[in-house]
């Protein structure tokens, strides 16, 4: 029986491989990449803790049970994993598995497939730039993963009321602290919560937002087939305008590229509100003193979540 004792870093390696060789296998690299690390995320994000409630209506701060998370079992049925079955048969992702099920749970195999995915469209692959061949070589993003896999989870064979638990991107940042503050990383620490969140976020720098899919379209990174920081760097660096009504759906609003020639970047508020607000006061503060922050600063941090739709 395969334990988390004897599960070897050669049977990682293995699994991962298999992966690597669909990618380069496949007709689409990009789409393939984003289809994994979509995958892995949407088995994440039905994590729910859930809570007693007092006498006098509040929770309770201890969780007195938990559900869903990576457990390899994923809704098809929900609108917003739309699209993920024929991706996953493009990518030929089940043959895959097969190869490795006598050794892996489905929701191992999954998390792996993430990661050599990451790691496979990372500028560390091969580590050329470094002089070396070793795709596990120090400095590597491979050897961090495989170092720090965790190898147990169990997949749940059926998925009960996961209908609706994925953040609106409508919502901005409301719905994403409701998901990862209230429940995912619940009991880290503030700023290392915000930094956990924002870091999940930053896999929207591989693959793309179809509307046949999402409702949404266009692409988070000027290199949508390379795990990097283009995504902070686009959202932090490029001038955003509200894209609204996409494809004649107005519940369907997200940010273009403005300070340039049209390109098909996009944003949504749940990436954007990482970054901004919409802070008139602190605004006309810094206008009526031509750009003075010290004169404004108390006003920082208290502006509304930015919004395509009214902003």
């Amino acid at each position: 029986m395969k334990t988390a004792e004897n599960f070897t870093t050669q049977e990682y390696e293995d699994i991962a491989e298999s992966v690597n060789e669909l990618y380069e296998d496949a007709e689409d690299q990009t789409a393939f990449a984003g289809c994994l690390v979509r995958l892995a995320g949407h088995d994440m994000m039905d994590y729910r803790y859930d809570f007693a409630t007092k006498k006098d209506g509040t929770q309770s701060r201890s969780a007195i049970n938990q559900s869903g998370g990576v457990d390899g079992c994923v809704d098809f049925n929900d609108k917003d994993n739309k699209g993920l079955v024929e991706c996953i048969q493009e990518a030929s992702l089940i043959d895959a598995y097969e190869e490795h099920c006598d050794v892996v749970s489905l929701a191992d195999f999954i998390v792996i497939a993430a990661e050599a995915t990451m790691a496979r469209t990372s500028n560390s692959f091969g580590t050329e730039q470094l002089g070396q061949t070793d795709s596990y070589a120090d400095g590597t993003m491979a050897k961090t993963f495989r170092d720090q896999f965790k190898y147990g989870r169990v997949t749940a064979e059926t998925c009960e009321n996961q209908e609706g638990l994925m953040p609106d991107p409508e919502n901005g940042c409301d719905d994403i602290n409701d998901v990862f503050k209230k429940h995912i990383f619940k009991y880290q620490r503030g700023r290392e919560q915000k930094r956990m969140f924002a870091a999940i976020l930053g896999a929207h720098t591989l693959g793309s937002a179809k509307v046949e899919n999402s409702g949404y379209e266009g692409f988070w990174s000027d290199s949508p087939g390379e795990f990097n920081n283009d995504y902070y760097r686009q959202m932090i660096t490029r001038g955003w305008g509200p894209d609204r009504a996409v494809n004649g759906d107005v519940e369907r609003n997200q940010w273009k590229i403005i300070d340039s020639d049209p390109t098909d970047g996009l944003m949504l508020n749940s990436d954007l509100c990482l970054a901004y607000d919409n802070n008139s006061k602190h605004q006309t503060c810094m206008a009526e003193n031509n750009f003075n922050n010290r004169k404004c600063k108390k006003l920082q941090n208290k502006g509304s979540p930015i919004n395509a739709t009214e902003t």
